[in-house]
């Protein structure tokens, strides 16, 4: 992932409720395509020992689990 500013954006983008998988999942609207995009987008996150997590990011991944519940 380019840097922490785009990985914020995109997981903002997922909960958009027209064109988010969240967003659409909490209208209860499945979209696998978007499930998928969700899925790049986590998978391109890494950090090494010394990167600074930033506490949006850690927001956002935090709830996901937790709404998908």
């Amino acid at each position: 992932m380019e840097n922490s500013a785009e990985v914020i954006a995109r997981l903002e983008q997922e909960w958009d409720l027209e064109t988010g998988f969240l967003g659409l999942l909490r209208e209860g609207a499945f979209d696998a395509q978007k499930l998928n995009r969700l899925l790049d987008t986590l998978r391109g996150i890494s950090y090494r020992d010394d990167d600074t997590i930033y506490r949006r990011i850690v927001s956002l991944l935090w709830s996901i689990p937790l709404f998908m519940e």
